[in-house]
C-alpha cells in the first residue's frame, strides 16, 4: 500500500504528546495579564444591542423581590453580593492554593442570568427612555421559563451599577494591601517619574493630597472620562499600566484607600500604588480596568 496513506491511517491511533508542565514565558506573561484575562472570558450575547463580546464587557441582571412590595426588580446581582472570600493572611508563593481566591472574577451568575447588557455607563442611562432595558428580559425567555412578569427597572441603574463596581475594586485593592504587602510599594514622587522608574508595572495614581477631588456621588460622564485630552495620564507616554484613581474611583474611596494606607504602612500621604503584575494584583487591575470601560463608553 501507498506509505503515506498508512501514515495518515495510522497517526490517529498515536497518543497526543502530553503537553509540557513547565509554561514558557509567554504563557506566565498572560497568566498575569488583565487584558489577556479579560478576552479570554466566554463569549455572550447583549440582549439590547445584540452584539457577542466576552463576557467581561458585559453586565449580567437576574431578578431580585422586593422585600415589603415583592414586586421583581432587575439587578446587577452578581456585583450586588458582598465578597464572601475572606483577605489573606499568608505571605507564601504563588502556590495554586494560595492563589485560589485571588482569581479574577468577571461578573457572572451562576448558573443562568435573565439577561446581559453591554457594560456601558452611557448605554445604562439611556435605555429606560423607551423602555429598552426590557429586551435584557426578552432576549433569553426561551432559556429561561422562569421569569416573572411586572418586572421593575431601577431608576439611576448607571449610577448603581457605578458604585457597585467601585465597591468592588476597592474590596480587591484592600485585599492587596493586606494580605499581600510584598506585591506593592508606595512612592511619593510625581507621575512622570513614578512612571520613569518603575517600567512595566502597574501604578495606582493616588493624586496630591492637597487636591480636592470631585464628589463620588455626583460624579457625571464628562468630569470622569478617562480619555478626555485635559486628563493629565494621557499625554504621558509609558511602558506601565496606569489608573487614575480619583477618576475611576471618587475622591471618598481615595481617601479610604489612604486611611488604610496609613494604618498599615504608616503612610497617607503617597501618590500612587506601584503593583508588581503576579496573580496576586490580578483581580485588582481587571476591575478598576472594568470600571473604565464603564464610564468611557
Amino acid at each position: 500500500m501507498d506509505p503515506a496513506m498508512i501514515e495518515a491511517r495510522e497517526k490517529w491511533k498515536k497518543p497526543k504528546p502530553v503537553a509540557s508542565k513547565q509554561k514558557t514565558k509567554l504563557q506566565r506573561q498572560l497568566e498575569v495579564n488583565p487584558y489577556a484575562n479579560a478576552l479570554l472570558t466566554p463569549v455572550r450575547k447583549c440582549n439590547i444591542l445584540e452584539v457577542r463580546l466576552p463576557s467581561f464587557f458585559l453586565q449580567d441582571f437576574d431578578v431580585k423581590y422586593h422585600p415589603e412590595t415583592q414586586n421583581p426588580w432587575l439587578l446587577p446581582m452578581d456585583i450586588l453580593k458582598e465578597p464572601r472570600a475572606k483577605v489573606p493572611t499568608k505571605q507564601k508563593g504563588d502556590s495554586a492554593t494560595d492563589d485560589m481566591n485571588l482569581a479574577p472574577q468577571a461578573p457572572h451568575l451562576p448558573p443562568l442570568p435573565v439577561g446581559r447588557a453591554l457594560a456601558s455607563q452611557r448605554l445604562l442611562r439611556k435605555v429606560h427612555l423607551k423602555s429598552y432595558w426590557e429586551r435584557i428580559v426578552s432576549g433569553n425567555h426561551r432559556r429561561r421559563t422562569n421569569v416573572p412578569k411586572g418586572i421593575v427597572w431601577r431608576e439611576g441603574m448607571d449610577d448603581l451599577v457605578l458604585q457597585l463596581l467601585r465597591r468592588r475594586a476597592l474590596w480587591e485593592i484592600k485585599r492587596v494591601v493586606r494580605g499581600w504587602r510584598d506585591s506593592y510599594y508606595l512612592s511619593s514622587g510625581d507621575i512622570d517619574v513614578i512612571l520613569a522608574g518603575n517600567p512595566g508595572k502597574v501604578v495606582l495614581y493616588l493624586g496630591d493630597v492637597q487636591e480636592p477631588q470631585e464628589e463620588e456621588s455626583g460624579v457625571q460622564k464628562e468630569q470622569v472620562d478617562p480619555n478626555d485630552p485635559k486628563n493629565a495620564l494621557k499625554s504621558i507616554q509609558s511602558s506601565s499600566l496606569v489608573f487614575d484613581i480619583p477618576q475611576l474611583l471618587g475622591s471618598h474611596y481615595v481617601t479610604s484607600i489612604r486611611t488604610m494606607l496609613g494604618g498599615i504602612n504608616r503612610d497617607r500621604n503617597s501618590k500612587a500604588m506601584i503593583l508588581d503584575t503576579t496573580f496576586q494584583t490580578l483581580a485588582a487591575q481587571m476591575w478598576l480596568w472594568k470600571i473604565q470601560c464603564y464610564i468611557s463608553t
